[in-house]
């Protein structure tokens, strides 16, 4: 029985190539059979069997004619002929294997040679030396090999063929500098070149057979470079003015463009001559450029390019005093294309004048101008899409407001938002957490730079912009960070500070009056986080007004309209209470008597009836004990019904520990120096007017409550170092005058003692170091200042 015959490969479709697999090892066994002609062709070269290794050569460059593999694999063919071609190269301009003579022979025998492919790459070594020995004008050769390159039509062969005739005739090519030809003949000949290749290129997108579109365009993509070769060697002659790229080489590479109607090839050719030639080229030929992107295939990214002109005309202006002049041009090219019949997405847009703002502020950070110009771009093409909405793409808004922040980042004033028309336009587009993010950042800037907000027209457009944070809103989004309100709004409270006229405290008033109304009006988590901020500012043109001549607003008008925002609208209860304690404080130092005893019964009153924390609370309470220490214009009746309130307030805490350091501070306030206080003279007809300020017997029972208070407490050693707080107290106020009897001193230290005989040897686990040294000081100063008494 005879053996079923072996079946056939698969014949190939035109375009279409083998496996990578079949095609990994046709190019091992093409470049082993290379290397090796090459090595014979080398060998008779020093034999001097010149015949013997042109023919070599021939055959090596036979296996330049494969078809079957990808772009990326006959490149490694193609780099291996190019090294040995450079060699071939060097023995043709070697006078001792080739004379003259020869030279002019080899020229005209290799127009013979049989296969197209093999003698082109020959013409092509030769014709340095043929020039070089003066056969011929460089710019006749360079015509007729041109026109030879046309019989290769393979799309793959004939870009690395011609690749290679650009790569080998570099040296010759007349660029102003030799003989033969000139810069012009240069330029037409490569553009010449470069049209052919462009075109080859294009049409390996219809003839290559590939499963995917992904698959043909990366095959194309690794050619690319062959096609960008001459646009870098145009780039390179040393000849080349503005007037040669303007006149022959753009609008060559304009129509070539234009003509080839293929994205990819139309913005690799775009992108090469922004990064290849010099920027005073592309300054000089704006509008040209501008124009081709005008006329681009749909599938171009237009913006991308545009992106890459301004980033390459950014870079070269860095160091040019006229680098805004470079940015009107700029902007009044991207101006006429987004006015033009193409659409381009919002985001790409926004990308690509996000670049030309950075251009902006580099060449000029203080023309605000210009940003404003591009911000009405902005608002314009978002109108001419979304209309009078808010945008709805989350990565639109996004990229909007990182657009935006960049200016403001840039401002060495933050006062300077309010001359760009179009920044509050744009931020209202925003999505909810992006107008957030702006709010903010408009905030730190005011903070930064401690720019002033001074007439009522900026207050408003600050506050329109803060409103995302005032109040809430109809397309309210929780923050994903979890971030709470408070956080985010005192920001907010940074900049109160901030509104005010610092030539004019009446005009400070009246802003900052408008801003109390509206406050009022807010929910209460805005309010617990702004009214503190806001009234330390009121209070502090309190301050300055009394400090300042010619002013009609008075310190008493500022208080009651301290107090109406204290007392009205449901104010939030701590931030309330600080600021009725520092208002009194204020109003004492100015002589308002009643409004200070009505701001302090108010901060009693809240201290009493709010639903505070315990630990605000005792906080709260030792802030008022101090600030009634400070008081030096009540008089003693309404001192003393101040004192006796807060002294009945701190034995009403619960912790023993907050009681004792409570009564501790309630001591003070019956040891307050009246000297060159306001009142004196109002306190005449008052019987006994120092002891309401100066009362021996008065802070002696404060300590005796602190002692009590510690008494109660349940370990030793929380109660011990009370005692010693307090034995330490009653030496300061004998310090300062006050008579307290030796023998109470000696009660409460034989009381100490006895507390340290009942520990006994737990004494020293009881108790810190800290606690005991303090306690060793104490009594040594004792013994001093009782010795001095």
């Amino acid at each position: 029985m005879s053996k079923e015959a072996e079946a056939p490969a698969p014949e190939l479709k035109y375009g279409q190539l083998p496996s990578e697999e079949i095609q990994q090892k046709v190019v091992r066994e093409v470049l082993e059979k290379v290397n090796g002609l090459a090595y014979l062709m080398r060998r008779n070269f020093d034999n001097n069997k010149i015949d013997d290794a042109l023919k070599y050569a021939t055959l090596m460059l036979e296996e330049m004619k494969i078809n079957t593999l990808s772009p990326i694999h006959y490149n490694e063919l193609y780099q291996v002929v190019l090294s040995e071609l450079t060699i071939l190269k060097d023995y043709f301009n070697d006078s001792n294997f080739f004379t003259d003579r020869r030279i002019a022979e080899l020229y005209e025998i290799l127009q013979y040679t049989p296969s197209i492919v093999a003698r082109l790459y020959l013409l092509f070594t030769i014709a340095p030396a043929f020039v070089k020995r003066g056969h011929a004008k460089a710019n006749d050769i360079m015509r007729d090999l041109i026109e030879m390159a046309r019989g290769v039509q393979h799309p793959t062969r004939a870009l690395f063929l011609r690749h290679f005739m650009l790569h080998i005739l570099k040296e010759i090519l007349p660029d102003g500098q030799r003989e033969g030809g000139t810069i012009e003949d240069t330029l037409h000949f490569i553009l010449e070149n470069f049209k052919q290749m462009n075109v080859l290129w294009v049409r390996l997108e219809f003839s290559l057979d590939t499963k995917t579109i992904e698959e043909r365009k990366l095959q194309r993509s690794q050619l690319k470079q062959l096609v960008g070769h001459n646009i870098q060697r145009i780039s390179d002659l040393r000849g080349l003015d503005v007037a040669h790229y303007k006149e022959i080489v753009l609008p060559c590479i304009v129509e070539q463009t234009k003509a080839c109607g293929e994205p990819l090839a139309q913005y690799y050719i775009i992108e090469s001559i922004t990064q290849v030639f010099p920027v005073e080229f592309h300054i000089e030929t704006l509008d040209i450029l501008f124009n081709l992107l005008q006329h681009l295939d749909d599938d171009v990214n237009t913006l991308a390019l545009v992106t890459n002109i301004i980033q390459r005309l950014q870079t070269f202006c860095r160091s040019d005093s006229n680098a805004i002049n470079t940015v009107r041009l700029v902007a009044v090219q991207i101006y006429s294309l987004l006015h033009a019949d193409q659409k381009f997405a919002l985001e790409d847009t926004l990308d690509m004048l996000g670049t030309l703002l950075n251009f902006t502020l580099e060449a000029d950070a203080s023309n605000f101008d210009n940003v404003n110009a591009i911000f009405k771009l902005v608002e314009g093409h978002i109108e001419d899409i979304a209309g009078e909405s808010r945008l709805d793409s989350v990565s639109v808004s996004r990229k909007l407001c990182f657009f935006l922040v960049t200016p403001l980042r840039e401002m060495k004033d933050a006062s300077m938002i309010f001359d760009l028309e179009y920044f509050p336009i744009l931020v209202n587009r925003l999505r909810f957490l992006d107008r957030k993010a702006i709010a903010l950042e408009v905030c730190k800037g005011f903070a930064r730079t401690e720019a002033y907000i001074t007439d009522v027209d900026n207050m408003k457009a600050f506050f329109n912009i803060e409103q995302v944070l005032l109040k809430r809103a109809d397309d309210y989004e929780k923050d994903p960070d979890g971030e709470p309100l408070s956080v985010a709004l005192s920001n907010v409270g940074r900049v109160f500070h901030l509104i005010r006229d610092r030539k004019d405290l009446d005009n400070t008033f009246s802003l900052l009056t408008s801003i109390s109304a509206a406050l009022q009006t807010f929910d209460p988590e805005v309010k617990e986080a702004l009214y503190l901020p806001f009234g330390e500012d009121l209070l502090r043109v309190a301050v300055e007004i009394n400090q300042t001549q010619g002013c009609q607003t008075t310190v008493r008008g500022v208080l009651q309209q301290v107090y109406i925002l204290l007392t009205q609208n449901d104010p939030p209860a701590i931030p309330s209470f600080w600021l009725f304690v520092e208002a009194a404080l204020i109003s004492d130092r100015y002589g308002t008597e009643g409004i200070t005893t009505e701001f302090f019964t108010n901060a009693l009153r809240i201290w009493k009836e709010g639903m505070i924390d315990s630990n605000i609370r005792f906080r709260m309470l030792l802030s008022m004990i101090r600030t009634a220490t400070q008081l030096l214009n009540v008089t003693p009746n309404t001192y003393s019904s101040i004192t006796s309130e807060l002294c009945s307030c701190a034995g009403g805490l619960l912790a023993k520990e907050q009681q004792a350091e409570a009564h501790l501070l309630c001591a003070h306030m019956f040891n307050v120096d009246r000297k060159g206080a306001g009142n004196e003279d109002d306190n005449e007809e008052e019987e006994d007017d120092g002891s309401a300020f100066m009362n021996p017997m008065k802070v002696k029972n404060c300590l005796v409550r602190a002692l009590k208070a510690a008494s109660q407490m349940m370990d030793k050693k929380d109660m011990l170092p009370w005692f010693y707080k307090v034995l330490a107290e009653a030496i300061y106020f004998i310090e300062k005058g006050v008579d307290i009897p030796i023998d109470w001193f000696n009660a409460l230290t034989n009381q100490i003692d006895q507390e340290h005989q009942n520990l006994g040897s737990d004494l020293e686990n009881k108790l810190t170091e800290q606690a005991k040294k303090f306690y060793i000081n104490t009594v040594a100063h004792k013994n001093k200042v009782i010795q001095t008494k």
